[in-house]
Order: structure tokens, then C-alpha cells, then sequence
């Protein structure tokens, strides 16, 4: 059990976290500076420092927020469905309810993948909590893949390893076009698919792929 200090200072760095949230939804991490997250959280430039001596902090701090909350979604039913591929669909069905639900975290995640951690200057608790949340979510689909190469189910010729990227990467990009550019993205496709049809057309040719080639047919 928090002693009443290590409450008041979980509340405090919440609120701060909440601030720079809005802050960098709003306006973009560039945009935003540590003096308008502490106006904005109601607290003195000297007090938000006492918690978070750089803005880099702010941002992995939401994030990982967020991908604790991407955890829980994207994970929710997947041990009640059987089958790999059932599995894997409803992780995709669940991957695009979160993104449907917070559509500005998109930008954050394409952030996170194109810069390198080192390079951004984060407190090291931070990334050893964000690598330890990455690493549940990817091990759990790692393990589905795995099981699906094993059982003869999904093709043997590309590692789990390899099947993972092309599903998290490729899928993140095809959610950013169909969530927060549909309306370029309905440019691309026919009248009759709507975003979110592509979305799912996508998720079921990207599944498919893995299967061998009989089960292609």
C-alpha cells in the first residue's frame, strides 16, 4: 500500500502526464514546451521539473500510458478463441478498436518507430518500462506465430520473427491512411470499400499470406 507522499506524488505526476498528453495531441510534441505543460497542469516551471527534467520524459511517459492500454485491448479474448488464425484475427479486430478509440495515438506510434531510443534522451526507467510493455505485446503474438509453424498451419519458410514485423509494421501504416487520412485513402480505393472495409480486406489478405500455400487455395 502508497503511503499518503507516495500518493500525492503518483497524483501530481498523473497530472502532469495528463497535461502533456493534451498538450501534444493538440499541438504536437515539437510544438509544446515544459513551460506550457506546467502552465497547463496548474503547477510551477521549478515543481514540474522536480518530476520530469526534460520533455522527452513527458512523452514516453504518455506513451507507455498508452501502451499499457494497447495491451490490454489488443490482448482482450485471444486466449477464448481457438485456432492461430482466429487468434490473430482477433487481435487485428482488437487492433483497430484501439486506434479507432484513439486515433491520435497513430502519430505517436509512427514517432516511436522511426526514431531511435538512443537518440532521444530518455530516462532509462522509462525505456526499460516501455521495452518490457513492447516485449509482452510481441511475445504473445510471437508465440501464436509460432505455434501456427509448428502445428503446419502457417508457412515454415519465413521466421515468426519475420511474420511479426510485416504484421505490425505493415498494419500500423494501412490503421494511419484508414483512420487518420480517410480521406485520402477513400481516394485509393473503390466507392463500394469504405476505410474501415479496407482496413479488414487488408487484415484478412496480410493473415492469409501466412498460410501455406493449400491453405491458400
Amino acid at each position: 500500500m502508497l503511503s499518503r507522499k507516495e500518493r500525492e506524488v503518483a497524483i501530481r505526476k498523473n497530472e502532469m502526464i495528463e497535461a502533456a498528453e493534451q498538450l501534444f495531441s493538440e499541438f504536437g510534441y515539437e510544438n509544446v514546451t515544459m513551460d506550457d505543460i506546467a502552465k497547463k497542469a496548474e503547477f510551477g516551471r521549478r515543481t514540474l521539473y522536480l518530476y520530469f527534467n526534460k520533455k522527452e520524459d513527458l512523452y514516453l511517459s504518455v506513451f507507455n500510458k498508452y501502451q499499457r492500454i494497447k495491451l490490454e485491448i489488443t490482448l482482450k479474448g485471444l486466449d477464448e478463441e481457438i485456432g492461430v488464425f482466429n487468434k490473430l484475427n482477433k487481435w487485428g479486430h482488437n487492433y483497430y478498436e484501439f486506434y479507432n478509440r484513439y486515433p491520435w495515438f497513430i502519430n505517436y506510434q509512427l514517432l516511436m518507430d522511426f526514431y531511435d531510443m538512443k537518440d532521444r534522451n530518455y530516462s532509462d526507467n522509462l525505456v526499460k518500462e516501455y521495452l518490457e510493455i513492447n516485449e509482452e505485446t510481441l511475445n504473445f503474438i510471437r508465440n501464436i506465430l509460432l505455434q501456427g509453424i509448428e502445428e503446419g498451419s502457417i508457412r515454415n519458410d519465413l521466421c515468426a520473427d519475420q511474420l511479426l514485423t510485416y504484421l505490425c509494421f505493415t498494419l500500423r501504416v494501412i490503421a494511419f491512411r484508414c483512420i487518420m487520412d480517410s480521406k485520402n485513402t477513400t481516394v485509393l480505393i473503390s466507392e463500394d470499400c469504405n476505410p474501415k472495409k479496407f482496413f479488414f480486406d487488408y487484415l484478412n489478405l496480410l493473415i492469409n499470406s501466412f498460410k501455406k500455400s493449400s491453405q491458400n487455395l
